[in-house]
């Protein structure tokens, strides 16, 4: 089997993907990618092993991924990947895939802040617990949302309108959530929709 090390030599895509990985003493968490190359892989990340510790990670979008803790990150740490030829062709058949299909969209428009249009239908974040809390944030993929109170931990689940989203990182204002069972090929319009039939009917029925 022939290992492939990161000496930079690969091109990095930036990402942000929700994951779950494995250390060495079989412990599992869920984590943010947050850019990866064939040789190596940067994350966000709850637990750090320790320097040279094995690590498998889980992508939905690029599989099952393994290799090494390298360094430390801010809010997690960087993997030097050790995988076979077979599994570094699928792993740049799938990079390559993701990075068409980010290509295709304006990331303008996926990242651009959604101006909410009435002060009635503000759309709100029902949190595990606690009151609900205002989307200030809006993507294709995921929002953000501003937490008065307590911040809900990485990997909780928030309801957004009639969608669900897992927190993947915290911000100033409160917390970055990644919508789940979304298409990336929607529209801002779309989740505005989405995201605001909760706040809607509250309104109405008021």
């Amino acid at each position: 089997m022939t290992e492939v090390t990161d000496k930079r030599k690969y091109k990095r895509t930036k990402v942000e993907l929700m994951g779950r990985y494995m250390l060495s003493d079989r412990r599992e968490y869920l984590c943010t990618l947050i850019d990866v190359a064939l040789g190596g892989i940067g994350m966000e990340a709850p637990e750090a092993g320790s320097l040279g510790e094995p690590v498998v990670v889980y992508s939905d979008r690029l599989g099952r991924m393994q290799g090494k803790i390298v360094r430390y990150v801010d809010g997690g740490f960087a993997l030097q990947l050790t995988q076979s030829e077979a599994a570094t062709r699928k792993l740049s058949d799938r990079l390559e895939r993701l990075q068409r299909m980010t290509r295709t969209f304006d990331g303008r428009e996926r990242r651009r802040d959604v101006r909410v249009p009435s002060a009635d239908l503000t759309p709100m974040a029902n949190l595990p617990s606690g009151p609900a809390c205002e989307i200030v944030n809006l993507s294709i993929l995921g929002a953000e949302v501003k937490v008065a109170g307590q911040i809900p931990p990485i990997g909780a689940l928030l309801r957004l309108g009639v969608l669900q989203g897992r927190v993947v990182r915290h911000t100033e204002h409160g917390v970055a959530v990644r919508f789940e069972n979304v298409s990336a090929d929607g529209t801002l319009a779309d989740r505005w929709d989405q995201i605001s039939t909760v706040a809607g009917d509250r309104a109405n029925a008021a």
